[in-house]
């Protein structure tokens, strides 16, 4: 009677061994895993902090007047565009219809919204790479879209 009971305890003790041996290597894993999770984060952090100095780096003073300059110059030449194609649509000879005229007035309401966004650009810099391609972006489109609202007008 003692042997069956003394391999049922010794097999008992054995498998509690093992399971308390496989507890603490899951345990040495989650601190393992936890620890590389930590380095990551820092790495990435890391990686952000590079990444937002280097968009924060403004313009230089020459670059930003010569960018302005040339940009507001546009911004003058599209108004003057708008202007020319409000005075073709006033002509009593010229029929055009209401959406034309909705055309040029959305025309002119980005246009005065570019110029809006140079001005806020001008009190509060920040991310000039960004700001430069996207304002680049925004009037090569208005420029785009005079050019094709005048064509269609000539037509």
């Amino acid at each position: 009677m003692k042997s069956p009971f003394f391999v049922l305890s010794l097999a008992a003790l054995l498998f509690s061994g093992i399971i308390i041996a496989g507890c603490r290597s899951a345990a040495k894993k989650v601190e393992a895993a936890e620890i590389k999770v930590q380095r990551a984060q820092q790495k990435l952090i890391d990686i952000q902090n590079s990444t937002k100095e280097d968009k924060l780096k403004t313009v230089s003073a020459e670059n930003w007047e010569t960018f302005m300059s040339e940009s507001i110059a546009t911004i003058r030449n599209n108004e003057i565009r708008i202007s020319e194609l409000k005075v073709k649509m006033k002509r009593p000879c010229k029929t055009l219809d209401i959406l034309y005229e909705k055309r040029i007035i959305v025309l002119e309401q980005q246009n005065n919204a570019l110029n809006i966004k140079i001005e806020a650009y001008k009190e509060n810099q920040s991310d000039w790479a960004s700001f430069k391609r996207e304002f680049n972006h925004d009037l090569g489109e208005l420029a785009q879209a005079l050019k094709d609202l005048a064509i269609n007008n000539n037509e």
